[in-house]
């Protein structure tokens, strides 16, 4: 059947057509494009959409470029963090990198596999949902509020440089 509405479609109207998908990036203005994109594939996108960051955001910043939390509060004490990021970003052991995102989405669920070609990090310590002593840090609280707000669960895999977001699809 034709449909002879005139009327445009737009991206509220096909991402939820999406059943399955591939991206990769390497910039933070990627991920938040990314993140805004896929979080209209999501029951409830205001939600998502900071969930989806955060762990899009982290895989850039602490995974492939390996800042430590430490390393961030002083870059943005001092206002130089964006120019450590690109700076990192420009150099041999990192311009190759990526962060690999599949989205699959069933009738029950929506899962975000996200992958970084980082080290990896501790994320046992993450588990829990009593947040370290981070509640008063401009940041440090990325996974917690990921966890708590945009996913119902969190699956990390290995050696913590592969996370899994799930959403439900029931009510």
């Amino acid at each position: 059947m034709v449909d002879t509405t005139s009327e445009e479609p737009n991206k509220h109207q096909i991402a939820p057509l999406i059943v399955e998908g591939r991206f990769r990036f390497k910039r933070l203005s990627e991920a938040h494009l990314l993140a805004e994109f896929l979080a209209e594939v999501c029951p409830n996108p205001r939600l998502a959409i900071m969930g989806i960051t955060e762990i899009l955001v982290n895989a850039v910043e602490h995974g492939n470029l390996g800042i430590s939390f430490e390393e961030k509060s002083k870059l943005q004490l001092e206002a130089h963090w964006l120019e450590e990021i690109d700076r990192r970003l420009s150099l041999p052991e990192h311009i190759n990198q990526f962060v690999e995102v599949e989205l699959t989405r069933t009738e029950t669920e929506i899962r975000i596999k996200v992958t970084d070609q980082g080290n990896g990090f501790n994320w046992q310590q993450y588990q829990s949902t009593t947040p370290n002593n981070n509640l008063l840090s401009t940041h440090g609280r990325g996974i917690m509020m990921a966890k708590n707000l945009a996913f119902q669960r969190l699956e990390y895999a290995g050696k913590g440089n592969e996370v899994t977001c799930i959403i439900s699809l029931k009510d």
